[in-house]
């Protein structure tokens, strides 16, 4: 078994430009960004079918120290679900370090000091402004019916 200490990244930097090295190999990575932050999201996208499956992590700043070596590690190792036999059934997005200010600063919230996962819209107010939500919607969110696909290949 190998030493996967060794896959870990010191900081938000080190791990982005590590993903970024790793991803390329693979396919497609689009970096996504807002006006207001430093920090932006890449995305690898390997594939083109209809069928989503959207990988994350980050989104508690912390976290993302441990789904950044898990991205390398897989992506180092072939990562096996990205084999180009898939590409037209499926759409694979793996989103790296969702929120970059609370992996750089060893914090969970973001730079507003919100926690991503537990502070949800007010669903009666106008949405706020999400540039890289907007950016990305096409490529994280499938047509309707793929639950019918879910449940078909799960239960």
């Amino acid at each position: 078994m190998s030493d996967i200490s060794r896959y870990f990244s010191q900081n938000y930097k080190f791990a982005t430009a590590r993903f970024l090295a790793d991803a390329k190999k693979f396919g497609e990575v689009k970096m996504y960004s807002d006006p207001e932050s430093e920090y932006v999201v890449p995305v690898l996208k390997v594939g083109n079918g209809p069928n989503k499956v959207v990988i994350n992590t980050g989104i508690h700043g912390t976290e993302g120290f441990f789904g950044s070596a898990f991205f390398s590690r897989w992506l180092e190792n072939g990562a096996k679900f990205l084999d180009k036999k898939y590409n037209e059934k499926f759409t694979v997005a793996l989103v790296h370090v969702i929120n970059g200010f609370g992996m750089e600063h060893y914090v969970r919230e973001n730079a507003n000091n919100v926690d991503l996962n537990r502070n949800f819209c007010d669903w009666a107010a106008d949405a706020p402004k999400n540039y890289m939500y907007r950016a990305s919607h096409d490529l994280l969110v499938s047509k309707p019916g793929l639950w019918k696909l879910v449940k078909l290949l799960w239960f």
